[in-house]
């Protein structure tokens, strides 16, 4: 993962985030690389996967450039700055709040129902967030609906 990414999000030896960024901004990078993830971590069954989180991400909320274009380089085939799928969720799930895997959770449902697509295979990523968050089934299920009536 871009030391960018990692840094911002509070991976790596000082286990903390960069100061300065919002915890909204963190929130958001952080389910973007978590959809990210899902997407690469598993054959898909629609082309550009990638792609299609990329664009929902831009259309959802607006992320500061270098972070959409670090996002993007962790998505280029044979790029070596790709992700450690197991070291991200073991940073989310033993460093994060509660309450912000729970607003984690909401805000990647929100980028998955911008997409006609992505919001097609919407039990695929259930699934998958369900794997890499961790949370009881009820806050699971309550972000999974406040992020469907938030994207309308």
């Amino acid at each position: 993962m871009p030391d960018l990414l990692m840094k911002v999000l509070g991976i790596g030896e000082n286990g903390g985030p960069v100061a300065g960024e919002s915890p909204r901004t963190r929130l958001q990078l952080a389910a973007g690389v978590v959809l990210l993830s899902a997407v690469m971590e598993d054959p898909l069954p629609m082309d550009d996967m990638p792609g299609l989180v990329l664009g929902a991400l831009l259309t959802s909320f607006p992320l500061p450039q270098e972070y959409m274009e670090a996002l993007i380089k962790v998505t280029t085939p044979g790029n070596a700055a790709g992700l450690n799928i197991h070291l991200l969720k073991q940073h989310i799930n033993q460093q994060y709040r509660h309450e912000d895997k729970v607003d984690m959770l909401e805000t990647a449902w929100r980028v998955i129902y911008q997409s006609r697509q992505l919001k097609k295979i919407e039990e695929y990523f259930a699934d998958k967030l369900a794997s890499y968050i961790w949370v009881d089934e009820n806050d699971f299920r309550e972000a999974w609906e406040r992020g469907k009536k938030g994207s309308v």
